[in-house]
């Protein structure tokens, strides 16, 4: 691992307060599940020892010991139950419900003629190398009185026929693969090992269009194959969704093999209708004592770069995978943090007309980062538009436009320009933008008509009906109605001829590589006079040189952004320069 990548694990730990709310009766109480060094566990646990029958620490989803050396690594012991004498898992581990609701959890034992009662308590050791979850389990003598229910007291040596496996495919689960693939690693300590994460392409399709018997089908037969052609020291597994999971050891894998299989799989599965593809992760197993589900979620990383590529399909666990996703979590962690600071800033890029004249202006969104340096929206804004904060963020910035609007109400020069905002189709589906936006207007006494709305041509394309009557209610309530990125993804004509938009703004794909002699510049004449017979306004985006402005206005364009003109700059320096 990279010094940049163990510096940022612990960046993350130190700022990451990791709450898990839990319900009890209509009250939620959140339980902070700490983090601490290996020493300070070691320490800890050296302290209370003698006070109790036994110390220890346990990873349940693996059912084996932990123990931290005298360099204070972490490593991987004995099948925990082994302690009660048990052949198999524990009735009811204690450990493992604690781990999973983040519950400090008791339970009685019998051990011979002993009566115990096991504590544990689920905690987080950081290391340099990743987060580890775990249980701290401590057991003491109770003394147990003739009125006492024998029901209390559990015999841990019955066995828990705990199933490991798949009931449709027969391969083992997400646990029995923890638990074999542990085995199989630490009974040949010498041995290099990888896992492949093998994800479906898209899996719910086959169900919507064949029907789930026939998606099961597939699965089983993938199963089969799989079967037939295992090796020793190899571990199958499906995935609790629609994949598979492989460990096996690195010197038996062939990647030119693999992608001969992959593609085995998808002549045989495809059809006329459906392009069946498989994509891989591998991860090389480099450090044996990180969890399992660990090495299994470095695989499925490397598996996610290229799920979207129907040509790429195998790819490799590298440290830049672990990095991005330590970066995603921080922004993700630190988001309500950086909005109740205000760390979260306005910037406008002007609009102008034909003679430059300034129009208006789109708002978007920098972040401010160390010593006030800006952060482009790169950084950030794709991660929180996975997540239910990019909802937030835009209500945040809806509003900063608003009251914006409302300062230049003031300014003679300003009083008539508008200001455009975004809106993501997540939004669309999981609000009343209208209404919103209404009562943000109402709010700051501005006039609806200078909040012009921007809605992306991909949330357009996604439901016309119901695109139409959002762009009739916010027509209602006396907004502009725009759609955004009008040529970046699958364009309609059909999706023209039914809008009620008032403007269309051609994305800066089409203003790139336009010239007077090549096939952009037709189909952009087109769309201009397209957007004229429908009466909509047009507003190229991306204009960056002399040259694109000179052939947009022989096609007709009489509205531009792009950095020619002005590059998005903050609020306040974008009113002070036309007030």
């Amino acid at each position: 691992m990279s010094k940049y990548s163990a510096i940022s694990v612990l960046i993350y730990v130190s700022i990451v307060h990791i709450t898990i709310i839990q319900k009890q009766g209509n009250k939620e109480r959140s339980m902070e599940i700490k983090a601490y060094s290996p020493q300070e566990v070691r320490t800890y646990m050296d302290s209370v020892r003698s006070k109790y029958q036994f110390v220890r620490l346990v990873d349940p989803d693996e059912c084996r010991t932990l123990f931290i050396d005298e360099n204070n690594e972490i490593q991987y012991g004995d099948r925990c139950f082994k302690i009660w004498n048990g052949g198999a898992r524990c009735q009811n581990c204690v450990s493992f419900k604690a781990s999973h609701t983040w519950k400090k959890l008791s339970a009685r034992r019998v051990f011979g003629d002993k009566k115990l009662v096991l504590t544990t308590t689920p905690i987080h050791i950081r290391t340099d190398k990743a987060l580890i979850s775990c249980s701290i389990e401590i057991c003491s003598l109770e003394e147990k009185t003739d009125e006492e229910d024998e029901a209390m007291f559990v015999n841990s040596t019955s066995p828990q026929y705990v199933t490991d496996h798949d009931p449709l495919t027969g391969l083992l689960n997400m646990e029995g693969f923890y638990r074999a693939a542990r085995e199989e690693i630490m009974d040949n300590p010498g041995e290099k090992y990888v896992i492949l994460d093998a994800d479906i392409s898209h899996f719910g399709m086959i169900n919507a269009m064949y029907g789930r018997s026939y998606g099961d089908s597939v699965l089983i037969s993938i199963a089969e194959m799989m079967n037939k052609n295992k090796k020793p020291h190899t571990v199958f597994a499906r995935d609790n969704s629609d994949g598979f999971l492989i460990l096996k050891r690195k010197e038996t894998i062939n990647e030119e093999s693999l992608k001969n299989t992959l593609d085995t799989l998808e002549k045989k599965f495809s059809t006329s209708s459906f392009r069946f593809a498989i994509h891989m992760g591998i991860y090389e197993v480099t450090e044996t004592n990180l969890p399992m589900a660990l090495m299994v979620e470095r695989a499925v990383m490397a598996m996610k770069v290229n799920r979207e590529s129907m040509e790429r399909k195998i790819s490799w666990f590298d440290e830049r995978m672990l990095e991005k996703k330590l970066h995603d979590q921080q922004v993700v962690s630190m988001f309500d943090q950086k909005l109740k600071e205000n760390q979260f800033l306005l910037y406008l890029q002007p609009q102008v007309d034909i003679q430059g004249h300034f129009l208006g202006a789109e708002a978007l969104v920098r972040a401010k980062g160390d010593n006030d340096a800006i952060i482009a929206p790169a950084e950030f804004l794709s991660v929180l538009e996975k997540s239910e904060q990019i909802c937030k963020l835009d209500l945040y910035i809806w509003e900063r436009a608003v009251q914006t609007l409302a300062k230049w109400s003031r300014i003679e020069n300003l009083k008539d320009k508008y200001i455009s905002i975004n809106v993501s189709p997540r939004e669309l589906y999981s609000m009343d933008v209208p209404k919103t936006l209404r009562d943000l207007c109402a709010k700051y006494l501005v006039v609806p008509k200078l909040l012009h709305v921007e809605i992306l041509e991909t949330s357009v394309l996604d439901d016309i009906r119901y695109r139409a009557r959002n762009i009739e209610r916010l027509h209602q309530y006396g907004f502009i109605a725009e759609i955004d990125d009008f040529g970046k993804g699958s364009s309609s004509l059909a999706m023209l001829s039914q809008s009620d938009a008032d403007v269309l703004k051609i994305d800066r794909d089409f203003v790139r590589s336009i010239d007077i002699t090549n096939k952009a510049f037709y189909v952009l004449q087109a769309v201009i006079s397209l957007t004229d017979a429908l009466h909509m306004r047009a507003i190229v985006e991306g204009v960056e040189t002399e040259k694109q402005l000179s052939i947009l206005k022989q096609l007709g364009c009489t509205m531009f952004q792009g950095f020619y003109f002005d590059k998005p700059m903050p609020e306040h320096e974008l009113t002070a320069r036309f007030a």
